[in-house]
């Protein structure tokens, strides 16, 4: 059975369950944001199917629901946040002001976050960017969930990078958010709970065997894409997210997490680049550089089997928009026991 809800309805389970568990105001507002942001596009793995595990970290004390983050101006292209152990997406929220002025006047900039905790979709950063004009890339490693091409030890995380890509006012936005892994860790947990098969190459059980279980899958370790090429860039966002930060690798966050059921988010860095193509002097204004790249989007376009990433999410939001979303009555039931007043 489907549980009806308009986006308004899910926005305001968020808040009121992440305010019981002791979130500031400000961090709930931009952590219901992003989960309500995620239903409303279809992003099922990342919208309310992860409020419990959100609030799963402030109940460890892994997370820290009553800092503010600080905000450090480190150089004309270079901005730092430390979230002060908090959440993700209020950190965002203060350091892309400051990231857009620098890429504006220098052309390009660098956002760093560290002391974070991320469990969100990457998405939702590159587009406000590309909202903005300016083409993105953002970096994020995680516990170790996956095993490198050729071994069955967990020493990365599923490591995501985005790219977002401006387009003119007409057309969404080109953004793609994509795991290293061959399925985003989410994808498999709501497939074991639809009771699907994983594709083959997808992950090792724990005897370190090929399965397509999502729960061995889950409690094995996962595989990259393509196989070393995946592993490589794993590892390429392992130093863009950890090892320029300073920040934990995934597999030391495995080993300082308390959270055996690996069930919330951990400890972690990010990396955003923010790029002014205009700024770069390549072309002169954002119009210009329209009509230079919708060419390549056009020619894509000849192939109707070719799919472009974002094309088709503005319809997604109209309909949640004017319809609402569903979710299982499993999942209403597990967040109606996050609320004040419920015991």
């Amino acid at each position: 059975m489907a549980i009806r809800l308009a986006l308004i309805e899910v926005h305001s389970l968020c808040t009121r369950a992440l305010s019981h568990a002791g979130l500031r105001e400000d961090s709930c507002r931009a952590l219901a944001n992003t989960i309500t942001a995620c239903e409303r596009d279809g992003e099922k793995s990342h919208g309310l199917f992860r409020l419990p595990q959100w609030v799963r970290a402030l109940h460890l004390g892994k997370a820290d629901g009553t800092t503010a983050p600080a905000l450090h101006d480190i150089a004309p292209s270079a901005v730092m946040v430390d979230a002060k152990r908090g959440f993700a997406p209020l950190a965002v929220e203060v350091g892309l002001p400051t990231l857009i002025q620098k890429a504006r006047a220098n052309g390009i900039a660098v956002l760093t976050l560290r002391e974070v905790f991320h469990y969100s979709a990457l998405w939702h950063e590159c587009e406000l960017l590309a909202s903005e004009g300016l083409v993105s890339m953002a970096f994020l490693n995680s516990k170790s969930f996956m095993a490198p091409a050729g071994g069955t030890d967990k020493v990365f995380g599923t490591n995501p990078m985005a790219f977002g890509f401006p387009r003119p006012p007409s057309s969404p936005p080109l953004v793609f958010d994509q795991a290293s892994a061959m399925m985003a860790r989410g994808e498999i947990s709501l497939m074991g709970q639809q009771g699907l098969q994983l594709p083959g190459g997808c992950a090792v059980g724990p005897d370190g065997q090929p399965t397509t279980d999502p729960a061995a899958a889950l409690l094995g370790a996962q595989l990259p894409f393509g196989a070393h090429k995946g592993s490589c860039i794993a590892m390429m966002v392992e130093l863009l997210a950890a090892g320029i930060t300073g920040g934990p690798f995934s597999f030391q966050q495995r080993e300082e997490d308390c959270d055996d059921t690996s069930a919330s988010p951990t400890r972690t860095s990010e990396t955003i680049v923010a790029i002014d193509p205009v700024r770069l002097g390549g072309v002169s204004s954002l119009d210009a550089l329209y009509g230079h790249t919708e060419q390549l989007f056009e020619a894509l376009a000849q192939n109707p089997e070719v799919y472009l990433p974002f094309s088709n999410r503005h319809e997604r939001r109209e309909k949640s928009e004017a319809h609402g979303i569903e979710i299982s009555q499993e999942l209403f039931e597990e967040i109606q026991l996050l609320l004040p007043g419920v015991k």
